[in-house]
């Protein structure tokens, strides 16, 4: 009899992802899961949760050491809106320096089996890698009933000289976290951060600026992403000078200019009388 009803589940679960879009839709039917491990540096404990977008069956977490060995298993329920998470703590497997594979699997299909990786050294998690994520939407944009094109939108506030950088925007998928990369100058990724859409579809999250993280001058960029559909990903750059944020020479600084120009003519002209009166 179980044999049956699960059987009529994936059956039920098949048509569902088979079935054509409805019209006025605006992505396609998620399939896939993802994985991000959280840990500040230096702490010898870290979070891995994730999202998946079927609900049959345990989501087993592993790690797997630089030699290849396994050195922690975890099995974790996924919640009703098919998110997991559950906590790691650096063991005395963990012995070997070097980078550690995070791995997330719930089904045979490549599709369920994603990864990310953290660094360890001296038993201690030192960096973690960017998320891993087979979430997949729809290859172009749809548009919607409103004449939308459906995707992701990013803005960014970077007030001139803080050390805080704002990250806002929409998406029309709001069944996936939006996850939020920061590249040095030099294309390094110094920053990784992860954002829950809400109801209405906005998201939000801060990025605090500062060395040594921070430390090289030049142009930073901030992508925020969903999949890898380039419809549900955008991009800005923000200028960074002595781990601050610098002004653009727009409107206010071509004024000062201006009032600076006229100040020096106006001294040169008092400095020369005989040439004004002359005129």
């Amino acid at each position: 009899m179980r044999f049956l009803i699960g059987a009529g589940i994936a059956l039920v679960a098949l048509a569902i992802a088979a079935a054509p879009a409805l019209p006025g839709q605006a992505f396609a039917q998620d399939a896939g899961m993802s994985v991000r491990a959280d840990a500040a540096p230096g702490s010898s404990f870290m979070l891995v949760s994730g999202q998946t977008a079927i609900s049959l069956g345990d989501v087993t977490v592993r790690v797997t050491g630089p030699g290849g060995n396994i050195v922690h298993v975890a099995q974790v329920t996924p919640a009703a809106d098919g998110t997991y998470m559950v906590d790691v703590r650096v063991g005395p497997l963990w012995s070997q320096d070097g980078e550690y594979t995070v791995s997330a699997s719930q089904a045979p299909s490549d599709r369920y089996r994603v990864s990310t990786a953290v660094t360890v050294a001296g038993g201690l998690v030192t960096d973690a890698g960017v998320p891993g994520s087979s979430m997949q939407f729809d290859s172009r944009p749809l548009a919607m009933q409103d004449g939308r094109e459906s995707g992701l939108r990013m803005e960014v506030d970077a007030p001139v000289g803080t050390a805080t950088v704002g990250i806002g925007g929409t998406t029309d998928h709001t069944g996936t976290d939006v996850t939020i990369t920061v590249e040095a100058p030099n294309g390094n990724v110094i920053a990784v951060d992860q954002a829950t859409p809400g109801a209405d579809g906005a998201f939000s999250a801060e990025m605090a600026v500062g060395c040594p993280t921070w430390k090289q001058d030049g142009f930073y960029t901030i992508t925020a992403r969903q999949g890898t559909n380039n419809a549900y990903s955008d991009t800005a750059t923000v200028e960074i000078g002595d781990c601050v944020v610098v002004p653009e020479f727009g409107a206010v600084a071509v004024l000062a200019l201006a009032a600076a120009v006229v100040a020096a003519v106006a001294i040169t002209a008092r400095s020369r009388p005989g040439l004004v009166a002359g005129i």
